[in-house]
């Protein structure tokens, strides 16, 4: 397994950097917010959330899994484009709509899409 990014003229670092440190994230991200939802969440039996949680969770395992197959195998840029854009599809497909931004503890709340005013 390639374990280590061996730097080279485009690289952003002069020495060999660990690669695949974002599993560590995604294994906790999968295993612990459906935990979580189902413990902290008043909707937790809610299946039109329920439906749109479980999407979510694969369009974000979906990307994780390009992001890993790109630290084993250095795809291209267009095969990362495309299994972003079908994450992107199996998300849309499934409802998941994120219309407004909200940044923790600051109260502050921005609208993400901008046409929705017309």
């Amino acid at each position: 397994m390639r374990a280590l990014d061996i730097p080279n003229e485009r690289s952003s670092h002069r020495h060999p950097t660990p690669r695949m440190g974002g599993l560590g994230v995604v294994a906790a991200f999968v295993i612990l917010l459906p935990l979580l939802w189902v413990m902290l969440l008043p909707d937790a039996t809610n299946w039109v959330f329920a439906t749109r949680f479980a999407i979510a969770l694969l369009s974000y395992v979906v990307i994780a899994a390009v992001g890993l197959v790109d630290d084993l195998r250095r795809i291209g840029a267009l095969p990362k484009y495309l299994g972003q854009f079908v994450a992107s599809l199996i998300a849309l497909w499934g409802g998941v709509i994120f219309n407004q931004m909200k940044i923790p503890y600051t109260g502050i709340c921005t609208r993400a899409l901008s046409w929705e005013r017309f």
